[in-house]
């Protein structure tokens, strides 16, 4: 980074503000989108502005959704986009996961053979 750079630290939320937030998270994995009162809630409850609690939601289903755990349904909700596009992303990630993964095996089972030679 320069040194003229506004870019801000890592803000490290407490072991009890997590706890909080995902103990709604796991209550309301079924549509995990607090309302603006679920946010001012966890906010008074977690000592965070609206603003974080409302990030760290965010944050969570975009981890979620690049571990392919959130479904080709919470995609289409949170993108606004059809579940059949939605199943295609799924599909498509899934598929450079695999290629991903076979290249791997594959330098391995080369180095290995060229261990042997």
């Amino acid at each position: 980074l320069e040194a003229n750079s506004r870019r801000r630290s890592k803000a490290r939320f407490s072991k009890q503000a997590v706890q909080t937030l995902e103990a709604w998270w796991q209550a309301h994995s079924d549509k995990p989108y607090p309302t603006d009162e679920d946010k001012l809630a966890l906010a008074k409850q977690t000592d965070l502005t609206m603003m974080q609690v409302a990030t760290w939601f965010g944050n969570r289903r975009v981890r979620l959704q690049k571990t392919g755990m959130l479904s080709a349904a919470e995609i289409a909700l949170q993108s606004g986009i059809s579940r059949s596009q939605a199943n295609k992303q799924l599909c498509v990630r899934r598929a450079k996961e695999l290629n991903d993964e076979t290249k791997h095996m594959h330098g391995q089972a080369a180095a290995a053979f060229d261990a042997l030679a």
